[in-house]
């Protein structure tokens, strides 16, 4: 009867050691695929922050041709206005007037295009750091899977012992390494 009760609870240890070795296995692989999933999603967003730059700079473009277009315009109707009161277009304020609103329209013009600019670093930036994000989180979760997978060996070691030590009467390894399995090999497996 002793003899039963010992191989059945070598036979629990055993399988619980297996048990616990599969299950830290299994959360290691899971670990890794969220980790390459994660790692999917910032790459992904990296790539719509450097789409976002892109456009940052199209629409930069497109809103400072339109603004040079409506501030040529409006020294056009600023000189049709003058001439139509009488005024010489080639002297004096008339001139000054014509070139001020020229510069202040120049000057909006790039204000329009550093805007754009900025707007796209900005995205620029966001792109870089979700791909620093993205080496970080597949580090982690290698590391994570890593260490689980090195504890799951040794959750098997600690459960091979605890069947050894079963088997021999509860010893649990206190024997020498020499005397390794020699009890086992005397009275026989079941005992």
């Amino acid at each position: 009867m002793a003899a039963l009760s010992t191989v059945l609870l070598a036979g629990l240890a055993g399988a619980s050691a297996l048990n616990q070795f599969a299950g830290q296995r299994k959360q290691a692989d899971i670990i890794e695929q969220e980790g390459d999933y994660a790692t999917g999603v910032y790459q992904q967003n990296a790539a719509l922050a450097e789409l976002q730059a892109t456009d940052a700079i199209a629409r930069g473009r497109e809103a400072e041709a339109r603004y040079r277009t409506s501030a040529k315009g409006a020294v056009g109707a600023n000189r049709a206005n003058m001439a139509a009161q009488g005024i010489d277009l080639s002297v004096g304020s008339a001139v000054d007037v014509q070139r001020d609103l020229e510069a202040v329209g120049e000057l909006d013009a790039m204000t329009i295009k550093n805007n754009a600019a900025r707007e796209a670093w900005g995205y620029k930036v966001q792109a870089t750091q979700y791909l620093h994000q993205t080496d970080m989180t597949l580090r982690g979760a290698k590391n994570q899977a890593r260490s689980l997978r090195n504890q799951s060996l040794g959750s098997l070691l600690t459960g091979a012992a605890n069947v050894y030590g079963a088997t021999q009467g509860g010893g649990g390894g206190s024997k020498g390494a020499g005397d390794y399995g020699k009890g086992v090999y005397r009275r026989g497996m079941f005992g």
